[in-house]
Order: C-alpha cells, then sequence, then structure tokens
C-alpha cells in the first residue's frame, strides 16, 4: 500500500511537472470530507500517499501497482526440491 501510494504521488509530480500531460482530470474529489492538507488526510498522505483528488492516472497508477505487485507477491512458488545426498542410498558406506 505505500508503495503503490508513493507510486501514484510520483505519477502526480510528473503530471504537474508536464512530463504526463494525460488523463489529467480529477477521479473524485473527496476533499470535503478527508482533506489531505491537514489532520488525519496530512497523516494519510505523509504514510500512504493519499490525495482528496486524485488525478484518472494517479487512480490508474495505484491500482496498476497493486494488481502487479499483488498477484507476483501471492503467486505460488514451489518448494526447493531437495539435494541429492553425496552418498546414494543402499550403496556401501568406505
Amino acid at each position: 500500500m505505500i508503495a503503490a501510494g508513493l507510486f501514484a504521488f510520483s505519477i502526480h509530480e510528473l503530471q504537474e511537472a508536464g512530463w504526463f500531460p494525460l488523463l489529467e482530470s480529477t477521479a473524485f474529489d473527496i476533499s470535503g470530507a478527508l482533506p489531505d492538507d491537514g489532520g488525519v488526510g496530512a497523516i494519510l498522505r505523509g504514510l500512504l500517499g493519499y490525495n482528496a483528488d486524485p488525478s484518472i492516472l494517479e487512480v490508474v497508477a495505484w491500482l496498476g501497482y497493486l494488481l502487479i505487485v499483488g498477484a507476483l507477491y501471492l503467486r505460488p512458488v514451489a518448494a526447493p526440491s531437495p539435494k541429492p545426498s553425496a552418498v546414494a542410498e543402499g550403496s556401501p558406506r568406505a
């Protein structure tokens, strides 16, 4: 969650710099209920990269990051196979 928020915040900063001039319209605005410039919103902004009025590209970046990294994190991983011992079973030992 923290990394996804930081990634979305970096997209926001790149949009402000003019590097990503696409999907800049506001996806939603909840600044009336939870503004990001003070109180709990400021804490969430510092910890999770919360934005009360993100652009569409920020929301897509946040969700995309969570889906890709979440899928990689939750993918099944095969258990490592045991290494064969130096002496095979059943063979005489010296």
